[in-house]
C-alpha cells in the first residue's frame, strides 16, 4: 500500500502500477477522496482490489489530473476496473464505497459488501438474521438521504410502499452533538456521501430521490 505521497508531492502512474502489478483476471475497484485541498494540483487516489464480496485497499496515494488519467487508462488496460465512489475526504478512511459492478451497483462498508442493486431486486444484508434480505424493487416507493435530529445520524434508506424503512447505509458523528461550532458546512462535509450514495442507488434501482432540505 502507498501512503508515501501527498498533496504537495504527488506520485506518478508507473510507480503506482509496479505496486499494484495488475494482472488481466483482477478486479479493482477505484474512487477518488472528497474535498482534496486543490484539485487542479492533486488529488488522493484510492485504489481497492476486489476479492469475492470483499475489498481490500491496494493503493492510496495522491496523483496529479494526468497521472489520475494515465494510472486510470493504463488500469483498465490491464485489469478488470469499476471507478465508483466512497465517502473518504482528503484525509479520512473510506467507510463505504460504492461502484456499478456489471448491471448492479455494489455497496460495500469497511471492505464488506452489503448491499446489490439492480431495476429488479434489492439484496441487502441483513444484520439481524446473519445473511441477505431479497427485495422486488417493486415493493419500494424511493430512495431517502436522511439527517436525524441534531445531525447526528446520517444514512440512506429504501422506503418500502407500507411504509416502513430498509436502512442500507449509516453512520454518527458525535462532534455534531459535542462540539457547539459543528455548523452546516461541517455537515456539507461530512453528509454528502449520503446523497452521492441515495443518488446513485436511485440511478441504479430508477426509484424516486428523497433527500433532507439539509442535504440539498
Amino acid at each position: 500500500m502507498i501512503l508515501a505521497s501527498n498533496d504537495e508531492s504527488p506520485s506518478d502512474a508507473d510507480t503506482v502500477l509496479k505496486q499494484l502489478r495488475p494482472k488481466p483476471h483482477q478486479r479493482f475497484v477505484v474512487v477518488v477522496g472528497q474535498y482534496s485541498p486543490n484539485p487542479q494540483k492533486a488529488e488522493r487516489f484510492l485504489v481497492f482490489s476486489c476479492l469475492g464480496p470483499y475489498l481490500w485497499k491496494a493503493v492510496d496515494v495522491w496523483l496529479t489530473p494526468a497521472g489520475h488519467t494515465e494510472l486510470l487508462s493504463r488500469l483498465c488496460a490491464s485489469s478488470q476496473v469499476a471507478v465508483g465512489s466512497c465517502d473518504a475526504m482528503y484525509s479520512t478512511k473510506a467507510r463505504h464505497v460504492w461502484a456499478t459492478v456489471g448491471e448492479e451497483l455494489h455497496v460495500w462498508r469497511r471492505g464488506k459488501l452489503i448491499a446489490r442493486f439492480s431495476t429488479q431486486q434489492a439484496v441487502i444484508r441483513n444484520k439481524a438474521m446473519f445473511g441477505w434480505s431479497n427485495y422486488p424493487i417493486e415493493a419500494f416507493r424511493s430512495c431517502r438521504g436522511y439527517v436525524s435530529l441534531f445531525w447526528f445520524k446520517r444514512g440512506v434508506a429504501l422506503e418500502r410502499s407500507l411504509g416502513r424503512t430498509v436502512v442500507v447505509a449509516t453512520a454518527t458523528e458525535s462532534m455534531a452533538l459535542i462540539d457547539p461550532t459543528y455548523d452546516g458546512i461541517d455537515l456539507m462535509c461530512d453528509a454528502s456521501w449520503v446523497g452521492d450514495l441515495a443518488r446513485a442507488i436511485s440511478s441504479a434501482t430508477h426509484l424516486p430521490l428523497d433527500l433532507d432540505k439539509s442535504l440539498l
